[in-house]
């Protein structure tokens, strides 16, 4: 072999250790994220760093993952859109399109349908969630959110590149004119359920009380003007029809009610719904 042939083979050589090189991190170099490759057969994805903790995934060789962080022998990463995680639906508003919306703050997603399952990470509102099912006793099983992550050995990954990807986002479909126009339909019988129910709630608050009726001075707005003198000594201000309370001025009578609480005042007002002369 030539001095020049030699001296060829020991250039590649060289240029193959620096390529090796370039794509290696040394612990005490790395940098957070990055993305890794899994360099054997089978490798567990944990819930803790240590081999104790339950396995949540298990990754293939070849495989990519964002490592986020280390700590000793462990890589904190991102699980991949094919784990599944777990939020109770108590914390979970159902919107549509299997999309939830995070109802609550620094909720646990947890690595199995049940509290005492392990720990991935929070979520807190208004964060949206990809609902993959619905599990017994009130869980739902989600896709991996922003938040969550999991355990790897550390010999089990090597470096590959810093282009890391974007965290997925889950976003609700947009909708069309259709959709968007009975969804809203949907909200106004909604709010109009929601409305007579309260309507109801205060008609069985609603008060009968007897005593006089007076001319308030000053008067509270327009269409409060009239105060009753009850029996006993409390006094009521009086939200109705002006022209009806004006006939019952000065005289004794029989008033049925529903207190209101939107105007703040110095006593109880009623909204007159029935007044009838007492002889």
């Amino acid at each position: 072999m030539n001095r020049h042939a030699l001296i060829g083979i020991v250039s590649l050589i060289v240029l193959a250790i620096l390529s090796v090189s370039a794509n290696a991190q040394s612990p005490a170099e790395e940098t957070f994220p990055f993305v890794g490759v899994v360099n054997v057969k089978n490798a567990n994805i944990r819930a803790g760093q240590a081999k104790s903790f339950e396995s949540i995934a298990q990754v293939k060789q070849g495989e990519e993952l964002t490592v986020i962080n280390r700590s000793f022998s462990w890589y904190e990463v991102r699980l991949p859109q094919t784990v599944s995680c777990y939020v109770h639906a108590d914390f979970v508003k159902y919107l549509r399109d299997d999309i939830g919306e995070i109802s609550g703050k620094r909720v646990n997603v947890r690595a199995q349908a049940k509290t005492g399952s392990a720990v991935l990470g929070q979520v807190s509102a208004p964060a949206k969630v990809k609902i993959l099912g619905r599990e017994a006793e009130g869980w739902y099983r989600i896709e991996p959110v922003s938040g969550v992550s999991g355990w790897i050995q550390a010999d089990l990954v090597d470096f590959r590149s810093l282009n890391v990807p974007s965290e997925a986002v889950v976003e609700l479909p947009s909708q069309n004119i259709y959709e968007k126009k009975r969804q809203q339909e949907a909200e106004a019988v909604e709010k109009q359920q929601e409305q007579l129910q309260d309507f109801e709630k205060k008609k069985q608050e609603a008060l009968t009380v007897k005593g006089t009726i007076r001319a308030l001075e000053p008067v509270l707005n327009d269409n409060v003007r009239h105060r009753l003198d009850a029996d006993g000594g409390q006094t009521f201000y009086l939200q109705g029809y002006r022209s009806v309370l004006d006939g019952f001025l000065n005289l004794r009578v029989q008033i049925q009610g529903m207190p209101q609480s939107e105007v703040q005042a110095d006593q109880p007002i009623l909204l007159v719904t029935q007044v009838q002369l007492v002889l």
